[in-house]
């Protein structure tokens, strides 16, 4: 996986204090407004749309301070579901995809591949000696207030016919340039015009009647610049209401099986887009193999502390393998971008990701924000974005989309697509923000630590061998069973009644691990003690297989598991195996040592209809053996009854 690429990404990018998007933020968007007026029996122009912000749809004659004409002759000479305006001798235009699908649009206006996505504008300048050749989309702030501005133009029409290819782009306000570009999908052209060209202000304090234009003008003065001009724009304004709302980050630590397995010095913490310096960052290892899903639930927020009901899955849509790589820090120095998820240039063309992320309020809005250095397409509600942004700098550039005001479906869950953004090209995946109010986990959690050690070797385990506290999920101070394991005595063992994380409340909840096939288990201790009580001490295996079970459990319901696999200096991989599903120890966990812990993340397990979930545990790696340190239960966990205390006098 090389990522040396140039990076071509042109904008501008504000330096901001941090406003974080409310639910009830106003959105103006031009696409959704015109589609709304291009509605009306007998539409009238410039027009109002029906979030109170004015749209005026016109010509003019310069990029800045020009004499602006509105654009009055209803037309719908891109395609049967495109409706707009043009001037009278039909430029330029300037129409919207009233549709529900991507639509590529008809006469010879795109060059057949490059769909318009819904409510995307559709403009095409006048040639290059027209005196009003700019085809322009004004804003009028409708009040004042502190705004968001995003735009992407993209040119959707190849082909060289002049010498001027390409198309002249700018974001201005108030009569004043803030930023431009030229935008080409010829290849002919060069490197930084072959993408397409996103400028992003935050956190603007505009008042009200300014104005704020999108501009598109052929690249050149002469007749025929004008030619395979075809651009398409997505823009909104959004007004930014301050509020504490929450955060959850999540960066991708890719690894492959050559590398060291990714610990916690490979996670990314504190402010990226969004967010402030210290911010807590989970993460989600993805390793170098064929395995085409990955899932993390419990994300906890940017405190570090809070566990939501949030989790993340990411999945193969056509069985393409997801890999998992890294690059050195001299190339992307800094730890949520030189590590991701990536699909390979070899895999073909058309390998597609689906995500979800689910466990949000339903109906709530949340802004997403997808990191990728090389390549990536994210796709959210028909709407695919290019990673073309240019945000914080660690000596480089890097690169993120972001999608506004999202809303979550009846389920509390949001679904998107990640692919390549170009076809036999390497595109990666290195995080994901998301910001907007998340449900606390509330679910019982019952925690167990393995306590092994070798007789004759080591000290009987005691109390200071018990981990307490927080691991990949809980609370600091949370309360673990154990269970002490000494190597080769013991043929099975079975700790009953476990306790919740109060330390009080006890459970139905019984765990048991027997050697299949017979023979006396496995245990050991590190010396001397690198890591924690946790991670410290273990059960292992070689050649062997343990079958555990989990009994005690609500019949058919589902559960989250999380088993700590971890051995001195070693990595030592474990693999769990639950309904013939194998996972493997390689999620990073909670900071251990400059190396981090490792563990399986089997989400979802569905206890059966006796209430109990059984699996094997083996090693991942035929040279290393597998270790199991101990294990997390998330879900609705039966208490046991107190029953009733009869005193006889």
């Amino acid at each position: 996986m090389k990522t040396n690429d140039r990076l071509t990404a042109l904008t501008f990018f504000t330096v901001f204090t941090l406003f974080l998007f409310s639910a009830e933020a106003a959105v103006f968007d031009p696409g959704v407004a015109l589609k709304a007026d291009m509605a009306q029996g007998t539409p009238v122009n410039p027009y109002t749309d029906t979030q109170s912000g004015g749209w005026t749809y016109a010509k003019t004659t310069a990029v800045t301070n020009g004499t602006l004409t509105l654009l009055t002759k209803q037309t719908t000479d891109w395609g049967a579901c495109f409706k707009g305006f043009s001037d009278s001798d039909n430029l330029p235009t300037l129409q919207v995809n009233t549709g529900k699908v991507a639509v590529v649009a008809s006469n010879g206006l795109t060059d057949g591949n490059h769909p318009i996505a819904p409510n995307e504008i559709a403009l095409h300048p006048d040639n290059g000696n027209q005196a009003s050749r700019f085809a322009i989309i004004r804003f009028v702030v409708p009040r004042t207030s502190v705004y968001h501005v995003l735009a992407t133009f993209r040119d959707v029409s190849g082909g060289v016919s002049n010498a001027a290819m390409g198309v002249d782009v700018h974001v201005v306000l108030n009569g004043n340039q803030l930023t431009n570009a030229v935008v080409s999908v010829d290849t002919a052209a060069p490197s930084e015009w072959r993408v397409p060209f996103t400028a992003e202000y935050r956190s603007l304090s505009l008042n009200a009647n300014d104005t704020i234009d999108f501009v598109v003008g052929p690249n050149g003065t002469n007749s025929n610049d004008h030619g395979n001009d075809g651009t398409a724009l997505r823009a909104s304004v959004t007004e930014q209401r301050p509020y504490q709302a929450g955060i959850i980050n999540l960066d991708l630590n890719g690894f492959n099986r050559t590398d060291t397995v990714p610990g916690t010095n490979t996670a990314y913490a504190g402010a990226a887009a969004v967010g402030s310096d210290g911010d807590y960052w989970n993460t989600l290892t993805i390793s170098d193999t064929n395995r085409t899903s990955f899932t993390i639930p419990n994300l906890k927020l940017s405190d570090g502390l809070t566990n939501s009901t949030v989790r993340f899955s990411i999945a193969s849509i056509d069985a393409s393998p997801l890999g998992g790589d890294y690059s050195p820090a001299a190339s992307w120095p800094n730890t949520l971008m030189n590590d991701y998820a990536y699909l390979s240039a070899n895999a073909g063309t058309t390998s597609t990701n689906q995500f979800i992320v689910s466990g949000l309020t339903p109906g709530a809005n949340y802004d997403l924000y997808f990191y990728s250095n090389i390549r990536g397409r994210f796709e959210m509600n028909g709407w695919a974005s290019d990673c073309v942004n240019v945000w914080f700098s660690t000596n480089g550039t890097k690169d993120y989309v972001v999608f506004n005001e999202i809303a979550a479906d009846g389920n509390g869950s949001i679904t998107g697509l990640f692919y390549r953004a170009v076809a036999g090209a390497d595109s990666v995946f290195n995080g994901v923000q998301i910001v907007g109010s998340f449900l606390r986990q509330t679910a019982d959690i019952v925690n167990l630590d393995i306590d092994g050690y070798t007789p004759g070797s080591d000290s009987l385990p005691g109390p200071a061998d018990t981990f307490s506290g927080a691991a990949r999920t809980g609370s600091a101070g949370d309360y673990w069973n154990s269970t002490v394991i000494p190597g080769n005595t013991m043929l099975t063992f079975s700790v009953p009644k476990l306790k919740l994380t109060d330390g009080e409340t006890r459970s139905t909840v019984c765990f048991a691990l027997t050697m299949l096939g017979g023979g006396k288990l496995t245990a050991d201790r590190n010396s001397p003690y690198p890591y924690n009580a946790l991670l410290d001490d273990y059960v292992y295996v070689y050649s062997e297989t343990n079958q555990f079970t989990l009994s005690g459990l609500a019949p058919n319901t589902a559960y989250d598991l999380y088993f700590y696999c971890r051995a001195g200096t070693t990595y030592a991989p474990g693999r769990f195996i639950i309904h013939d599903v194998a996972y493997d120890s390689i999620d990073a966990c909670f900071p251990i040592s400059a190396t981090g812990g490792d563990c399986a993340v089997c989400p979802g397990i569905v206890a059966d209809s006796t209430g109990s979930i059984s699996g094997v545990f083996c090693r991942a790696n035929p040279g290393l053996p597998g270790v199991f340190n101990g294990f997390q239960i998330i879900g609705t966990i039966p208490h046991l009854p107190l029953g009733t205390l009869i005193r006889v006098q």
